[in-house]
């Protein structure tokens, strides 16, 4: 039975091949600290090479899911809490503070003019 790659939707597989790279460098980065891991399973007589193979593809998929899964909740929490400290550093002001609005300023009014020409609105 063999499968037709054509028919596969490449966001699917960009998808699972994303998701086994860091999987697969966890496994790896085990065997090089513990010599002979993934020699000793790929040795065991028990189950058929394409088992063995489909195994080791599904563990390493479900361990570069989980770090990707924790590694971007991480880092959406940390730009969320560094880009409030970097607005409130910056010094934003707040438009609502202003005597007059921006829009109906004549200076900047004047400005936006200059800068966008005939595509600013009319007064």
């Amino acid at each position: 039975m063999a499968i037709d790659f054509g028919k596969l939707p490449v966001e699917k597989v960009f998808h699972f091949a994303a998701n086994l790279l860091p999987g697969f460098t966890v496994l790896q980065i085990y065997d090089l600290l513990n010599p002979g891991t993934i020699r000793w399973y790929f040795a065991t007589s028990y189950l058929g090479y394409r088992t063995k193979l489909a195994l080791f593809l599904c563990v390493c998929f479900v361990i570069g899911y989980t770090i990707i899964a924790i590694f971007g909740t991480v880092m959406v929490a940390l730009a969320g809490g560094l880009g409030g400290l970097w607005a409130a550093f910056r010094g934003n002001r707040d438009p609502y503070k202003d005597e007059i609005a921006p829009w109906r300023n004549s200076e900047w009014r004047a400005a936006y003019k200059v800068r966008y020409g005939s595509a600013s609105p009319p007064d």
